[in-house]
């Protein structure tokens, strides 16, 4: 609030009634958790009058949570193999947005992600930052994804034809 003048000037906070240790013409909640939300008012006396302002509600939401479920490493990938990323949510405000990056340029707002037929080249680190209705966002979650090269398809190489009793 902006600050009044007077011979003797007094703030006094209340949330939810209760009064708050504070004697200035702001509050700051810093960083603000659940247990925070609430009215908020504030009395001010200037010498011998005192007014109290509106209530202000606070409302601060949940952050989204989520986990990636793990994917086991690709050995030997011959690059027809797929993988699905996807994350179960745990906490915010539904819709949500999903944005995952990862090597070379990967993106997708998709809720799982899709790589097709996976190379080592597509190994690392892929991140998800998920956004819910209150454009809260989740804390940078990670899945860190192993592929190595498969081996390359044997070639027979031999003479296809042979006479009965010649090594063949």
């Amino acid at each position: 609030i902006s600050p009044y003048t007077g011979q003797n000037v007094t703030y006094e906070w209340y949330k939810d009634g209760q009064l708050l240790v504070n004697n200035g013409t702001e509050i700051i909640i810093t960083p603000a958790v659940l247990a925070n939300a609430g009215s908020y008012v504030v009395e001010v006396s200037v010498d011998s009058c005192s007014s109290f302002s509106d209530p202000l509600d606070l409302i601060i939401y949940e952050k989204p949570a989520a986990t990636i479920q793990l994917v086991d490493p690709i050995e030997c990938a011959t690059g027809q193999d797929d993988i699905q990323l996807f994350a179960t949510i745990t906490a915010g405000n539904a819709p949500f947005e999903h944005e995952w990056n990862g090597p070379n340029g990967f993106f997708s707002t998709s809720d799982t992600a899709s790589l097709s037929n996976v190379t080592p080249q597509m190994a690392g680190t892929y991140t998800l930052k998920i956004t819910d209705v209150n454009n809260c966002e989740s804390s940078i979650l990670s899945q860190e994804l192993i592929i190595t090269n498969g081996l390359e398809e044997p070639i027979i190489s031999s003479n296809l034809t042979v006479c009965a009793g010649e090594p063949a």
